[in-house]
Formats: structure tokens, C-alpha cells, sequence
């Protein structure tokens, strides 16, 4: 394996996991957007700032993530990670493909290995206290542990396919030359 393939991989798993570990972001900003309306002295173009700002770092977060896992040739290039290294290869023996395939079951697996018990424990309290759901302020993390976990479930059943996809992203663009 060639340095710039393990780098590559490499910036592809952090992509990943950075797409992963974004849906508790994403949820955190729209609870966020929503608690907007109970503030005191409301005006708009305050209202219009945060939103703004909001949008403006949740963009960024998702460029970052695009560049991470669909063009990581391009941060190699610009961050010169492959230059100065001596020696050109890596002597492991395991394809991109396969090492793309363990990193996305390893990132199913520890979501499903964080999400799981939490689950399991909000489930347990929310039939203890016997609420209705639209009541019930921890809904909510119901309903995204249960997304976690079913995430973490696809990730690990349909990991091959999913590494499919990411190497036919890069079969698709020729890499630049310099």
C-alpha cells in the first residue's frame, strides 16, 4: 500500500465518522433553532444572526465531512502529507476496499455499542414514568438512540456496500495532478 493510500483511507475513516457522529449534532441545532422562540426580547435581526450563524457552521461541517470522505486526494495535495516521507510503501497486504469495509463495521459497532444501552435505559424510564409520548421532554433521545442504533445495525449488515459506494466516488474523479 502506497502512502498516499493510507492517507487517503485514513481521511475517508475520519470522514465517516465525522458523518456519524454529526446526527447528534444535527439534532442539537435544530433543538437549538427551536429554543429561539422562548427568548425574552426577541428582535429579528438577532434571530436572524444565529440562524445565520447556525446554518453557516452546520455548512461548513458538511463540506468538511464531503471533502473527508469524497475528494481526500485534495487535502493530501494541499497539506503536502505525502511529501518528505522516504520511503514510498507501506508493506501491509489488505486492500483499500477491505480496510474501508473494517472501518465502517468497527464505526456500526460502536454505535451500536453507545446508543444501545441508552436505549434500553430511556425505554425503561419512560414506560416506568408511565407519560404520554408527546409529553415526555426524553422522546426525543428515544427517537434518536433508536436511529443510532439502526444506523449502527445498517452500518454493520450493509458495510460492503457502503464501501462500494465510497471507492466508486473515487473511481469517478480522476485525481489532480500537480
Amino acid at each position: 500500500m502506497s502512502i498516499k493510500t493510507f492517507w487517503t483511507i485514513l481521511l475517508k475513516v475520519i470522514g465517516i465518522w465525522m458523518f456519524l457522529s454529526g446526527f447528534t449534532a444535527v439534532t442539537y441545532f435544530f433543538s437549538s433553532v427551536g429554543l429561539i422562540s422562548y427568548a425574552e426580547n426577541l428582535n429579528i435581526p438577532d434571530v436572524i444572526y444565529y440562524i445565520g450563524a447556525l446554518l453557516l457552521i452546520l455548512g461548513l461541517f458538511l463540506l468538511i465531512i464531503k471533502m473527508l470522505i469524497f475528494n481526500p486526494n485534495w487535502i493530501i495535495n494541499k497539506l503536502k502529507l505525502v511529501k518528505g516521507i522516504e520511503e514510498e510503501t507501506l508493506d501491509l497486504n489488505v486492500g483499500s476496499n477491505a480496510v474501508i469495509n473494517i472501518a465502517i463495521i468497527v464505526t456500526g459497532a460502536v454505535l451500536i455499542i453507545d446508543a444501545l444501552p441508552l436505549l434500553c435505559q430511556s425505554i425503561f424510564i419512560y414506560l416506568q414514568q408511565k407519560t404520554i409520548f408527546r409529553n415526555d421532554p426524553g422522546a426525543g433521545s428515544i427517537i434518536l438512540l433508536l436511529a443510532k442504533s439502526v444506523l449502527g445495525y445498517f452500518l454493520l449488515t450493509k458495510s460492503k456496500i457502503i464501501s462500494e459506494f465510497i471507492a466508486k466516488k473515487k473511481v469517478d474523479k480522476p485525481e489532480p495532478v500537480e
